[in-house]
């Protein structure tokens, strides 16, 4: 077993960054380009670090801990909160809890995790099974052509392009364990054309939470293209990093600011509102105030995890903690 990839957690890192910039009103041709693979790439690593020695009962309690029960908190928590501020009815707040007919509660990020572990736990008892991964990803990818815009509960239509993205990442693994996977400039180029290509220009902008992807074909050319990328560059370019780095250190914690950072944008609108008549500044269009709210906002809710894993170490608070999926400062993964 080797030690923690570096490179992993700078992949993860700018990942996350890409992901809350897209939610801040970045300049459109760059939200629509990063909406149409930055959730790939996320599945992509995660299949990617999937190990395959570990049981399916294993595999179940670790991601039940990891994955499943922050987001029945984050979901809980976020649902009632939500339905207070708006003032919901019973069965709107059903639907909000359990992603009913589409609805989602404001804390919308949180759709990612819940679809993750089921992605996990899908190819963890499937994977044992059907042991050729070109016929699962053909098979998620009818999948995902006939459910992928269904208003399904938890957002379970996502499932499938988790699933093909998993695959891929899985994949690489394997390749890469047989000494292959090399690429030249030419082939990281062909990746970034196709990602702009059918990401930017030729597909409409995609949304997860509504279900909205556009020409199907398009989306996904487009997601595995651009997760390919930037997966193949960051592992040309950082791979031999041993030492931990700004990006890293983002990338240690990209679960709980994907958790946290809408919570902080309606603290900034609720707060701006107040002190200088500001209007919604969470969904204003302009780039610099884009950059500068996602560099903060990552900046805020990084150090804020550093200075709760100090506090509460040995603590009943660091057992919370890791209910909510604020990871601790030890490595919790490997690449075999």
């Amino acid at each position: 077993m080797s030690e923690r990839k570096i490179w992993i957690d700078m992949l993860k890192g700018y990942g996350i960054f890409v992901v809350t910039l897209g939610h801040l009103g970045i300049w459109y041709p760059i939200e629509k380009h990063i909406y149409s693979y930055h959730m790939f790439l996320f599945f992509l690593i995660s299949g990617f670090l999937y190990n395959e020695k570990r049981s399916v009962v294993d595999t179940i309690r670790i991601k039940f801990r990891t994955l499943f029960v922050p987001f029945v908190l984050w979901d809980v928590i976020s649902s009632l909160v939500g339905g207070l501020i708006f003032g919901q009815n019973l069965s709107d707040f059903i639907s909000t809890l359990f992603m009913l007919n589409g609805e989602i509660c404001f804390n919308a990020p949180i759709w990612f995790l819940i679809v993750l572990f089921f992605v996990e736990i899908l190819y963890a008892i499937v994977g044992k099974i059907v042991k050729n991964d070109f016929l699962l990803m053909l098979v998620s990818i009818l999948a995902f052509c006939m459910v992928g815009t269904l208003k399904l509960p938890l957002k379970m239509n996502v499932i499938p392009m988790g699933m093909i993205a998993y695959i891929g990442g899985h994949s690489l693994k394997k390749i890469r364990s047989r000494g292959g996977q090399r690429i030249n400039c030419i082939g990281l180029v062909v990746m970034l054309c196709l990602s702009i290509l059918f990401g930017a220009i030729l597909n409409e902008r995609i949304s997860y939470t509504a279900g909205s992807f556009g020409n199907f074909v398009y989306c996904i050319i487009a997601g595995m293209s651009g997760a390919f990328f930037f997966f193949f560059l960051f592992d040309i370019l950082f791979n031999k990093i041993e030492k931990d780095n700004i990006l890293s250190w983002i990338g240690k914690k990209s679960l709980p600011i994907m958790t946290m950072q809408y919570w902080c944008f309606t603290i900034y609108n609720v707060l701006l509102k107040k002190l200088f008549g500001i209007r919604d500044i969470w969904h204003m269009e302009n780039s610099l105030k884009a950059i500068i709210m996602c560099v903060g906002t990552i900046f805020l809710i990084s150090v804020f995890v550093e200075a709760y894993n100090l506090v509460t170490k040995d603590t009943f608070g660091e057992y919370v903690g890791a209910l909510f999926g604020i990871p601790e400062n030890r490595s919790r993964y490997k690449e075999k």
